[in-house]
């Protein structure tokens, strides 16, 4: 049976207080019952070497020589402070010198771990306090302290008895600071142990909307936290509501507060996570730092090094794929401002998991269930993944992390069999829809990739043999087309966009691997929304019509250019006249907005009029009109001679020569044949028959 690691070795109030003690100290805070001797431990510069404990042995030699009262010494509150302080500053150092985070225990806490204790240590105030080190014998302060106050032959110096056997080192010398105490798991190991067919597990795919934020942060930090991450625990402070809610599918941020020195116990995180809730409420106009994922949390709520911060929560990476508990294990590094969830999978042996479960199974009113059949998300997503191995089929790009990042994934690969229910699996699948979701590529309908590139291989070797459909050969002419002029005028600069010719130059490479192609589209997604960089725009376009290096998805291509379009760059409205060309029948998806916006005033006009009795409007003729217009090859050809005259006007420099190349070519007429086809309100009119008095047109 695996350690119960959530359960091992536990920061706890004790240790806190202890650290209370030693900063109180050292900021010179006051007392409530006044310190004994402060003046004097002061000047043994408590300054964490060696030669500081040396001058706590001879300060305790000053007062021994004052033949002090064993029997009432310490009953004086003041001489109480004194020898706490003492006690826990031995025991910090002792940690700094182990390189270990000592764990401090009264009494009662040390003896109930085991009963025997008792006998050996029993209740006096020699065993008050105990310092704890993992793999070590436990430490006793105050019985070293009282022996050199009261004995008539020490057994030992405080500096032997601190010291033990470790290579000691100069007096002078600071000890290192005392590394954290993070919970007893090795994820270097874990990661070794989980099967490399379970990456689509660890993932995340952030939406759009992320883009920008600081939770992005986040997600470009996943390898670093699952390859050098530690664990510790974190508290909730607030969260969107539907991460609470049971059937709830979608990823959402919450906020945290952590010890990134993991010093602070599950139940004081607790109440802290609460006073910082109140905090805020009661301070709504503190400033939010954008800049700044993790902050200090106000020394007025702990004097413990408290972060305060948001998390992006992916449900699967939860027991049960939502917050029952306010308490969960995390994921933070060292120099890494971010944090993470453990996924669930790496704690699903411990106690902590199965009273996750075992709580939502009371909250349903399902105790009579087994935990594991309530909403289990951690065996269930294994179990799928063996049914659907690609799990994030067609979104490889955007994940992370990316399997390059986690070289050491599965080289010692263990499985753990368990059979899921089904309405698990299809949490799971609820899941992954969700986060999929904001990607216009969940709505494309393509055709067989394998048709499109034998239909792309016909055309290359002008092989006429097999018919292919419209769309198949819509998807191929898009992967043969010549986008190097297109790519040079995105790579010319232009003065409303930040140039990007790092970009250029990767996208000149043949060939280039997938964690770099994740870093790539996840910069210039970055430039996109967090920047509106609109030639990011037109790479994303050109990376998704084409199919290089990224799947090729047309809805995705056709919303970077969209949104470049609208921002008016002239770049993007050239591009978009040749789309147009290239696939007149994308006409729709591409102005269909733009067609409404402009027969808006005409149909607010027909309105009018058919309330005032003058017009018999028909609503549904005037729509279906307007997708004729869109769809009609006279109309679509005029579209492209207005973008180029748009473009032109917006200052690019080869649309007004790119238009009369086409009239040359005879791909666009000199003129329109009819007015109709020049405008959509045109259109609509010599369909109706009927121009409102007020109503004029206006021309682009």
């Amino acid at each position: 049976m695996p350690t119960d690691f959530l359960a091992q070795y536990q920061p706890n109030a004790t240790t806190t207080l202890a650290l209370w003690y030693i900063q109180h100290f050292e900021k010179q805070g006051t007392w409530q019952k006044d310190f004994a001797f402060e003046k004097k431990l002061r000047d043994c510069q408590l300054d964490y070497t060696l030669g500081s404990l040396k001058r706590i042995d001879e300060l305790l030699a000053q007062i021994r020589r004052l033949k002090p009262n064993p029997d009432t010494f310490f009953q004086h509150a003041n001489h109480q402070v004194f020898l706490f302080t003492v006690a826990f500053y031995c025991g910090e150092v002792r940690g700094r010198l182990f390189q270990a985070a000592p764990v401090w225990y009264t009494w009662q806490e040390f003896t109930h771990q085991d009963a025997d204790l008792i006998a050996q240590y029993p209740h006096s105030l020699d065993y008050q306090f105990v310092c704890a080190l993992p793999d070590s014998a436990p430490f006793f302060p105050i019985q070293v302290i009282l022996s050199r106050l009261f004995d008539d032959e020490p057994a030992q110096t405080l500096h032997a008895a601190v010291v033990g056997l470790q290579a000691a080192c100069a007096d002078d010398e600071v000890l290192p600071d005392t590394p954290p105490h993070n919970l007893r798991i090795n994820m270097h190991e874990q990661l070794t142990h989980t099967p490399i067919e379970f990456l689509p597990y660890l993932q995340m795919l952030p939406p759009t909307s992320l883009y920008g934020d600081d939770l992005m942060a986040q997600i470009r930090a996943l390898p670093t936290l699952y390859t050098k991450g530690r664990v510790v625990w974190a508290a909730l402070v607030n969260a969107d509501n539907r991460l609470l809610e049971y059937g709830e599918t979608g990823a959402s941020r919450a906020q945290i507060i952590y010890d990134p020195t993991g010093r602070t116990s599950v139940a004081q995180l607790d109440g802290f996570a609460e006073q910082f809730y109140q905090y805020q409420q009661d301070n709504p106009s503190l400033p939010n730092d954008k800049n700044e994922l993790f902050t200090p949390v106000p020394s007025e709520i702990s004097h413990m090094p408290l972060l305060a911060g948001s998390l992006w929560v992916w449900r699967p990476h939860l027991p049960n794929g939502m917050l029952t508990l306010p308490v969960f294990p995390i994921l933070i590094a060292d120099n890494v401002n971010a944090a993470t969830v453990l996924p669930a999978k790496y704690w699903s042996d411990t106690a902590w998991y199965a009273k996750w479960l075992q709580q939502q199974a009371e909250l349903n009113e399902q105790q009579s269930k087994e935990p594991r059949s309530s909403q289990e998300t951690t065996y269930a997503f294994e179990h799928l993944l063996r049914q659907q191995p690609d799990f994030w089929i067609n979104f490889h790009e955007l994940m992370s992390p990316q399997a390059e990042s986690l070289p050491d994934l599965g080289t010692q690969p263990r499985h753990h069999p368990v059979v899921p229910h089904e309405s698990d699996q299809r949490f799971i699948q609820l899941c992954r829809a969700d986060a999929m979701m904001t990607y216009p590529r969940v709505r494309e309908r393509r055709p067989s990739m394998r048709k499109v590139f034998e239909c792309a291989k016909q055309i290359q070797q002008h092989d006429t043999s097999e018919t292919f459909e419209n769309d198949v050969q819509m998807y191929a002419k898009l992967r043969l087309l010549d986008w190097q002029n297109l790519l040079a005028e995105v790579a010319e600069p232009y003065p409303k966009a930040r140039p990007l010719p790092k970009v250029a130059a990767v996208l000149q490479r043949d060939k280039l691997g997938a964690a770099h192609v994740a870093k790539l589209v996840d910069f210039l997604q970055e430039q996109r929304f967090a920047h509106q960089n609109t030639t990011a725009m037109l790479y994303l376009s050109y990376l998704y019509y084409s199919g290089k290096l990224v799947p090729q998805f047309i809805l995705e291509a056709e919303g970077s250019l969209k949104q470049a379009y609208a921002l008016g760059d002239y770049r993007a409205t050239k591009w978009l006249a040749e789309m147009l060309l290239l696939a007149p029948e994308r006409t729709a998806a591409l102005l269909a907005d733009e067609v409404d916006n402009q027969a808006l005033e005409l149909e607010q006009a027909y309105r009018a009029a058919k309330a005032a009795g003058t017009f018999d409007y028909d609503e549904d003729e005037f729509i279906k009109q307007k997708q004729l217009f869109i769809y009609d090859p006279f109309a679509q050809l005029e579209w492209v001679r207005r973008l180029l005259y748009r473009a032109t006007e917006q200052g690019h420099p080869s649309a007004k020569q790119r238009l009369h190349e086409l009239i040359a070519e005879d791909r666009l007429p000199e003129t329109a044949s009819e007015m109709r086809f020049t405008d959509v309100n045109e259109w609509l009119m010599a369909h109706f028959n009927y121009q409102p008095d007020d109503f004029k047109l206006i021309y682009d």
